[in-house]
């Protein structure tokens, strides 16, 4: 009895180890579902894996099992008994009197491996099970596109599946037949016992019954082919390689029924001739044949003959990224820009951002993180009112970060119990900044405090973008909240959020689960405290769905006082016909399929389906039904802050470089090929592509503002600008996307361009020369094309830093229309400059002072002089700091004959 309970209390440690860590993972990932409201997409989740392990893992033990059995149980040996003992016959002795047990161990063993590896295409299995139509047709099969989408990749694994059930079945079926003397090499000959053949037979005919049905599958995946001029089939793989799988299927079929004929004849004659047969179609019909074909009927004639396949190539194309739908126009020939124009266009000249996101992060955090603890990462461009009006804002959360705090703040009480969470945000105007060069807060400090109306009564961050350790809330700790002079504000947590760890059952899951045996001992937690993890926003979301493709940028939304992360999921796959894969990755079809709102506080989250068209989407929504809540049912003031994915629109701009050409010719030709422009931003100097960028201005033909994302487009290896593209996101029009061409026979600058003239300027490279003294660099703001009318006006922020305190401060803004330059310390000023007195500016609004600038002709002679008055002026302050006070007096005099002459101008 003792050696009985030693044996058992053994098995148990044994499977607790083996298996401990997934079951714990399994229960407390339980928990979390519960908590966040999903967990019936969890039980979805585990209940198709383990339906999908479960019938994998039994069919394989099945077939394979019941082969061995069959050979063990009626294949008697060949002859009755042999005269020597060998090696061999004393392991069939071996083999009849306990070689069933280990048998079936091994079947056992290997059908738990075939049932782990099942599971993990549980997605396939769903949306197999769950299909959605496309309602469109490839051209070669006729077959719907969801076939492709849904169906294709599970039929590919039940095939593999099979393929590895039978080979291992006919493999292991042979080996015990011989282990058993059921099969013997008599003057090298095989002979099989009775019943051998025949089994060996079956199974060899089901193999090649199989694979004929593989061979259909790879038809499909011709589909994928990039052998040819384009992505897909092509002319020889149409007239050459289906050929040669539709021949090799039939010879697999012939293959197969002559394996079955073989039964009742002697010997292996049949099947082996069969298989050579097989191995010769293959490398004949298979490899030459589609070669010949290549080099002698393709090649000299590609573009007639491969011309219907590039179309192909192209429709389908468009249509999976979603570029059929743009709506094309031309944009009319570039007229002159006036006064007038400016004044009619002032909400787009208001929402002109000169505040790039690179070093307003810097800014933002050296004047607004407040503190050790907090960390501004990630600065965001969004549109909100400010008395009635939209404005173009930049904001930013101020989260927690203790991996940069002093020593002390990451014990493990601070880091789980009293840091839990970041604290409020900062926001301030896309185009304003301060005297000094900072930018002109609209909401900042802690508590946050707001100068036009956008309250934060809830800014406590428990989840957001760099909350990565869990935490315990509601325990004997107070919570650090924000510093208050000398003495910090503490909270306690009244959120929703948090998996009750009342019971020492689920403190010891935890600490299993993420290795803390602190969490078991005596410390803080107590019956009321929750646990708090998952709490990054992608590990978040992609625990809930994996399947989903998220955008690495949420971005947060102020709405009724609370702080929401708003993050866009994407449906993608690999298996649209004809349609080329991105560079970088296999995927060929994407669509934004939800807009994910996750709250800060409670770390509720929500999908909102995005495209109402997307079948992919919408077969998630049948697997998982309710979970994908309509667009409608989004709170009012969340839907306000929808935007165009910027991943979206790059990839879709990335495509569109190739596959805006849709005719076959020039297409092969590539002879309109287009390139995203470079610009030149912060400090290094060097060239990077332009990144798109959101505005609110009115499109040509429109008469009303919009919340847009654009980008301009060149020919390739060339500077000027050939179109630009714009995605609306307002709600009414939501999602569409507009393509402008201009006329191929004006030129229109393209921001390489500019920055090459802003760099050659007369007064403005000294300058630049001058501001990147020791001890200070100019940082580069993003170059913007602002189109305006039926004109094209371009803005670049110049920021000043010191390389020691690092904050960088707006300096100037440089305005280019025309043949015009002109950089002034504000945006208003700079437009003024080239556009005259006419231009009105600004008055007091949302709490900012009303601009005194006023404009000044733009005439060649003024311009010079202001240039030169400039240049004077801060080579003088150059000399006065280095003490030249000969120099100084000398720069003064010629900058007072400058201004004179300038007064006598006019300006």
């Amino acid at each position: 009895m003792k050696r009985t309970m030693q044996v058992i209390i053994g098995a148990i440690i044994l499977l607790v180890l083996i298996f401990g860590s997934a079951m714990i993972r399994l229960y407390t990932d339980w928990l979390w579902f519960g908590e966040v409201g999903y967990r019936a997409v969890y039980w979805t989740r585990l209940t198709d894996k383990a339906l999908l392990g479960l019938i994998a893992g039994l069919a394989f033990f099945a077939i394979v099992y019941v082969n061995l059995w069959i050979a063990r149980r009626f294949t008697p040996p060949v002859l009755g008994q042999y005269d020597a003992r060998t090696i061999r016959t004393q392991f069939g002795d071996i083999a009849r009197k306990g070689f069933g047990w280990l048998i079936f161990g091994c079947t056992l063993v290997i059908s738990v491996f075939v049932a782990m590896e099942a599971t993990t295409h549980w997605i396939n299995y769903a949306m197999f099970t769950h299909p959605t139509p496309f309602g469109s047709v490839d051209p070669i099969f006729h077959r719907d596109i969801g076939f492709y989408i849904f169906k294709l990749n599970f039929l590919q694994y039940i095939y593999g599946w099979l393929m590895f059930t039978l080979v291992v079945a006919m493999i292991a079926t042979a080996l015990v037949s011989y282990a058993e003397r059921a099969i013997e090499f008599l003057a090298g000959r095989p002979t099989f016992a009775p019943h051998v053949k025949a089994h060996l037979s079956l199974l060899f005919a089901a193999i090649l019954l199989v694979k004929a049905w593989g061979y259909t599958l790879d038809a499909y995946n011709l589909l994928y082919s990039e052998s040819g001029v384009v992505f897909g089939a092509g002319y020889t793989d149409i007239h050459a390689r289906l050929v040669a799988l539709q021949i090799l299927a039939v010879v697999a079929v012939i293959a197969g029924i002559l394996s079955l004929i073989n039964i009742k004849r002697r010997g292996v004659a049949l099947p082996v001739t069969a298989l050579i047969v097989l191995v010769g179609a293959s490398i004949i019909v298979g490899g030459i044949y589609p070669a010949i074909v290549q080099s002698f009927v393709v090649t000299p004639n590609a573009i007639a003959r491969e011309s219907k396949y590039i179309a192909y190539d192209i429709q389908s194309t468009r249509k999976a990224f979603n570029l059929d739908v743009i709506q094309e126009e031309p944009f009319p020939r570039i007229s002159n820009l006036t006064a007038s124009d400016i004044n009619d266009n002032r909400a787009t000249i208001n929402s002109i951002r000169v505040w790039d996101y690179r070093p307003l992060a810097q800014t933002y955090t050296q004047l607004q993180a407040l503190g050790p603890y907090y960390d501004i990462a990630n600065v965001d461009v969004d549109r909100y009112m400010v008395n009635g009006e939209e404005r173009q804002v930049m904001l930013a959360a101020r989260e927690l970060s203790l991996s940069d705090t002093q020593s002390g703040a990451g014990t493990w009480v601070n880091r789980h119990f009293q840091y839990t969470h970041g604290y409020g945000m900062v926001m301030s105007p896309v185009n304003r900044a301060t005297p000094e060069g900072l930018p002109d807060f609209f909401v900042s400090d802690m508590p946050p405090t707001s100068t036009v109306g956008i309250d934060v009564t809830q800014p406590q961050i428990y989840f957001g973008q760099e909350t990565s350790d869990f935490v315990i809330v509601d325990s004997t700790v107070k919570e650090y909240d924000y510093p208050a002079g000398n003495q910090p504000v503490y909270t306690s947590y009244s959120g929703t959020g948090g998996i009750s760890i009342s019971n020492y059952l689920r403190r010891i899951a935890f600490a299993w689960r993420f290795g803390d045996l602190q969490l078991m001992l005596q410390n803080p937690i107590t019956s009321d405290s929750r646990i708090l993890f998952h709490r990054t926003i992608q590990e978040r979301v992609q625990t809930i769905f994996p399947f989903l493709t998220y955008d690495t940028d949420p971005y947060l939304v102020v709405s009724e006082g609370k702080q929401y992360w708003m993050l866009d999921a994407y449906s993608v796959s690999n298996k649209y016909p004809y349609s080329k894969p991105l560079e970088d990755s296999d995927v060929n079809y994407m669509r934004n399929a939800a807009k994910v709102v996750i709250d800060a506080y409670n770390g509720d989250v929500h999908y909102y389906m995005a495209d109402v068209n997307d079948p992919i989407v919408k077969t998630y929504a049948k697997i998982f039904p309710g979970v994908f809540r309509p667009m409608s049912s989004m709170p009012v003031g969340l839907r306000s802050h929808v935007r165009y994915p910027e991943t979206l629109f790059k990839v879709q701009a990335n495509v569109l470089l190739t596959y805006h050409m849709k005719s076959p010719q020039t297409f092969y030709n590539k002879g309109d090929l287009w390139a995203i422009p470079n610009e030149i931003v912060q400090t290094s100097g060097n060239q990077t592509p332009i990144e798109p960028y959101y505005v609110v201005m009115t499109l040509p033909g429109e008469t009303q503002e919009e919340f847009l994302m654009m980008l301009p487009f060149t020919p390739i290896n060339k500077d000027n600008m050939i179109a630009w593209m714009a995605a609306r996101s307002d709600p009414k029009d939501y999602g569409k996307i507009v393509l402008y061409q201009f006329p191929k026979d004006q030129l229109i600058y393209g921001p390489a361009q500019i920055e090459s003239r802003i760099r050659q300027d007369s007064a403005i490279s000294p300058q630049l020369s001058l501001w990147n003294t020791e001890g200070s660099r100019v940082n580069w703001g993003n170059m913007l094309v602002i189109p305006i009318n039926h004109s094209i006006m371009y803005v670049k922020p110049l920021y000043l830093e010191s390389e020691s305190a690092k904050i960088p401060e707006l300096k100037r803004v440089i305005v280019s229309y025309g043949n015009q330059l002109a950089m002034e310390p504000t945006l208003d000023a700079a437009i003024a400059r080239i556009f005259g007195g006419e231009v009105s500016l600004p008055q007091a609004a949302a709490g900012l002072a009303p601009s005194t600038t006023k404009g000044i002709p733009a005439t060649p002679q003024t311009r010079k002089l202001i240039d030169q008055a400039v240049a004077e002026f801060e080579r003088a302050k150059e000399l006065q700091q280095k003490g030249d006070w000969a120099g100084y007096g000398e720069q003064i005099n010629k900058l007072e004959q400058t201004l004179r002459q300038l007064r006598g101008s006019g300006g």
